[in-house]
C-alpha cells in the first residue's frame, strides 16, 4: 500500500453518531483508498460497539490533512476495530475529496474568490480504461542558437478535440463544452481538460451540470471505446493551475484499477488506421444528445453494461447467453414505449363470442384429471388475440426503429438460435456458433448506433453481403 494523506484531526459520522479522529493514514492500493484511524482517547469506542452493530453503518469522514487542507471521504466500510487501541480500519467504496487552503500562488493559478455560493469549475477529467489513437497534431519547435531546425518529427499526434453538445434541463450558461483528450502523468489513463474562464471566457462546464449527464458519458465512452471506462479524477475548486493538471479540489473516486484485456473493435476508435476519421469528435457533437433522450427511453446504459461485460468473459456461450437477454430486455423496453398498448389479431369485440365457446367448449372437457391442463388453457385464451407479446414482434418492432434489414444472418438469430439458447442452453457449433455470437453482438451494437444517428465507420468481424448492412 502506498500513502497518500495524513490526518491530524477530524471526524467519522453516521446517522447522528460522531466519531472524533486524532490521527489518521489513508492508503491506496490498486485503486482502492484504506484508512487507518486512532479515535479521541476520551472517546468510548468500546460502549458504542456493544450499543450498535457497527459493522452495517456506513460512514462519512471530514477531517484535515497535515498540510491543513480539507479531506473527504464517502461510502466507509469498516473493516476491522480495536476499541482498546482506539483503532478503526476501514476502505472507502465512494470518493476522497481533498481541497487545499487557498495561498497566493502568483502568476501560476487562476484565484477566485473563497464562496460556496460560486458554481464550480470542473477543469480536468482523468479517465481510466479509454484507449484512443489522437486525431489532432502539435507542432514540436526546435532551435539552436535562435535557429530554428527542421525535423521530420516536428509534429506529434497527441490529443483529440471533440466539443460536447448536451441541452441541460438547468441554467448551464450554453449548451457546447470543448473536451481536449490527451495523456495522463499516469500513462494508463488519459486526461480531459475542459474550458475555463481565463482562456474560454464564459464558456465553462460547471461541475453540477456536468452531474447531470456524467452517468450517460461514462457510458457513452465506455461504447465508443469497446471497453469499460469510469471517471478516477474531477478537478474543480476556486483555482487551477497552468501547465499541469491540477486544481483547489480533486475528486479522486476509490475503485480498484481498471484493467480490460479485450475491446471490441467494431467501432474502430482505438485503431490506428482511422485516425483521420475523428470517430470521438464526430459523435460527441452528433450523438450524445440524442442518446441521453434515448437512454431515458431504453436504459441503454444497461445494454453496455452487458456489452462491456461480454467483452471481458471467455466463454462464448456464455457471452451469447447474456447478449440474447441484452436483446430480449432491449426490444421490451421498445414496445413497451409505442403508444397502442394491444396489437389485435381482430378487434375485441369480434373476438369475445370466440372466447365464450372456448371458454364452454374447455369447460365441458375438464375433468379431475386434466383440470390443471384446463385452467393454464383457460388463462391463455384471453391473450391470444394480441400480438403484442410475441417475443418475435417486439424483435421486428425494434428492428424497424433501428432501421436494421432483417438479413438470413439476424432472421437466423431470431427464429432459431434465441429459442435454442433460451431452451436449450444451444446457440450453433464450431464456426457457427462463433458467427452466431458475432451477428449478435454487433446487432445490439447496430441498434444503438442507428438509433443515436451514429454515421462513422464500422468494422464487421464476419462477412455478408454490403447491401444488408445497416
Amino acid at each position: 500500500m502506498k500513502e497518500v494523506y495524513r490526518i491530524k484531526k477530524g471526524e467519522l459520522t453516521t446517522e447522528d453518531k460522531v466519531l472524533p479522529i486524532d490521527f489518521g493514514l489513508i492508503f491506496e492500493e490498486d485503486g482502492v483508498f484504506f484508512f487507518d484511524f486512532y479515535i479521541a482517547d476520551s472517546y468510548d469506542l468500546k460502549s458504542f460497539m456493544e450499543d450498535n452493530n457497527i459493522f452495517r453503518f456506513e460512514f462519512g469522514m471530514k477531517a484535515m490533512t497535515d498540510e491543513n487542507n480539507h479531506i473527504e471521504a464517502t461510502e466507509l466500510s469498516l473493516r476491522n476495530v480495536s476499541p482498546y487501541k482506539s483503532f478503526i480500519r476501514a476502505q472507502s467504496y465512494g470518493y476522497i475529496k481533498h481541497t487545499e487552503k487557498p495561498k497566493n500562488y502568483g502568476n501560476d493559478a487562476l484565484i477566485e474568490e473563497d464562496n460556496n455560493e460560486i458554481r464550480q469549475t470542473l477543469f480536468y477529467l482523468e479517465l481510466e480504461g479509454l484507449k484512443i489513437e489522437y486525431s489532432e497534431l502539435t507542432e514540436i519547435i526546435k532551435a539552436r542558437g535562435g535557429v530554428r531546425i527542421e525535423d521530420l518529427d516536428d509534429f506529434k499526434r497527441d490529443h483529440t478535440n471533440a466539443m460536447l453538445i448536451y441541452n441541460s434541463s438547468t441554467k448551464a450558461g450554453c449548451n457546447n463544452f470543448q473536451f481536449t483528450f490527451f495523456q495522463s502523468e499516469n500513462k494508463n489513463n488519459i486526461s480531459v481538460k475542459l474550458p475555463n474562464f481565463q482562456t474560454d471566457g464564459p464558456n465553462v462546464l460547471y461541475h453540477d451540470v456536468y452531474l447531470e449527464f456524467k452517468r450517460e458519458l461514462i457510458f457513452f465512452l465506455s461504447f465508443f471505446n469497446g471497453a469499460e471506462v469510469a471517471v478516477r479524477k474531477e478537478y474543480i475548486g476556486g483555482f487551477y493551475r497552468i501547465g499541469t493538471t491540477d486544481s483547489q479540489t480533486i475528486i479522486t473516486y476509490s475503485f480498484q484499477t481498471i484493467k480490460n484485456k479485450n475491446y471490441n473493435g467494431y467501432i474502430p476508435l482505438n485503431s490506428g488506421f482511422n485516425q483521420g476519421s475523428e470517430i470521438l469528435s464526430s459523435v460527441f457533437i452528433s450523438c450524445f444528445d440524442k442518446y441521453i433522450k434515448e437512454n431515458k427511453k431504453l436504459d441503454l446504459n444497461s445494454i453496455i453494461f452487458y456489452l462491456n461485460g461480454t467483452e471481458q468473459s471467455k466463454s462464448i456461450d456464455e457471452k451469447f447467453f447474456v447478449l440474447i437477454i441484452a436483446f430480449e430486455r432491449l426490444a421490451k423496453k421498445y414496445v413497451e414505449t409505442l403508444n397502442n398498448t394491444d396489437l389485435l389479431v381482430m378487434s375485441a369485440n369480434e373476438y369475445q363470442p370466440i372466447i365464450d365457446e372456448l371458454f364452454e367448449t374447455l369447460k365441458r372437457h375438464k375433468t379431475k384429471e386434466n383440470e390443471q391442463g384446463i385452467n393454464i388453457l383457460l388463462s391463455k385464451i384471453g391473450e391470444l388475440n394480441k400480438i403484442r407479446t410475441k417475443t418475435k414482434y417486439k424483435f421486428l418492432k425494434l428492428l424497424e426503429y433501428a432501421d436494421i434489414a432483417l438479413t438470413p444472418e439476424i432472421e437466423k438469430i431470431i427464429n432459431e438460435v434465441r429459442h435454442e439458447t433460451v431452451h436449450q442452453g444451444e446457440f450453433g457449433e464450431g464456426n457457427q456458433g462463433v458467427k452466431n455470437y458475432f451477428v449478435l453482438d454487433e446487432l445490439l451494437r447496430d441498434i444503438i448506433l442507428n438509433i443515436i444517428g451514429y454515421k462513422n465507420a464500422r468494422i464487421s468481424r464476419y462477412r455478408f453481403d454490403k447491401s444488408t448492412r445497416p
